[in-house]
């Protein structure tokens, strides 16, 4: 699945529905994001919080 960012900011909601819906059940799935804006996360990374 590719989801294009580039004009939004990454929005944690919607990557917490992938990791629920999309992706759940998937071993080890790699996760990249390519934004043009830096989301502001701590250490730079996203954690799943469902």
């Amino acid at each position: 699945m590719i989801e294009n960012k580039v004009f939004s900011i990454p929005d944690t909601g919607q990557l917490n529905a992938y990791a629920a819906g999309k992706l759940h059940g998937l071993d080890h799935p790699v996760l990249v994001l390519l934004s043009l804006v830096a989301p502001g996360w701590p250490d730079g990374s996203w954690s799943r919080t469902v």
